[in-house]
C-alpha cells in the first residue's frame, strides 16, 4: 500500500479572505516605513503605545 500525503486545498472563500488580509498587513506595513499614521488614515483613535 502507497500513501502519498499531500495538503488539502482551502476552500476558495477562506483563500480568498487570507489573501485579503495578507494584502491589507503589507499594506499597513508600506504606511509604517513611509511614516503615516495607518490609524489616522481608518479613522480609529491611536493607541497609547503606538504613538
Amino acid at each position: 500500500m502507497e500513501v502519498v500525503g499531500d495538503n488539502y486545498p482551502p476552500p476558495p472563500t477562506k483563500a480568498f479572505i487570507a489573501r485579503i488580509i495578507s494584502m491589507v498587513k503589507m499594506a499597513l506595513l508600506v504606511c509604517l516605513l513611509f511614516g503615516q499614521n495607518p490609524f489616522a488614515l481608518l479613522n480609529i483613535p491611536t493607541p497609547a503605545a503606538f504613538s
